[in-house]
């Protein structure tokens, strides 16, 4: 099991950051202030599983172009769980 953890305040950094490839995103920050943004990867044998968080309101586009299964939720807050 490997376990990754990233975070960034701001919405350039984060688009500029190294991509997968296999996906296409856009994203525009809707709320004014730092991004707050933080993920957590844990790779397993044939499955990773991401947790990302967005403190700013975002909107939000990704395709996956890759041959594998891809699935997630998507939890609506007003404020961080």
């Amino acid at each position: 099991m490997q376990t990754l953890t990233t975070s960034f305040d701001d919405i350039d950094e984060f688009i500029s950051s190294p991509d997968d490839s296999e996906w296409q995103h856009d994203y525009m920050q809707l709320s004014p202030g730092p991004l707050q943004f933080s993920a957590r990867v844990v790779v397993l044998p044939g499955i990773t599983l991401y947790w990302n968080h967005f403190g700013a309101r975002m909107r939000i586009t990704e395709s996956y172009l890759g041959n594998d299964l891809v699935f997630g939720f998507i939890l609506k807050s007003d404020k961080p769980f």
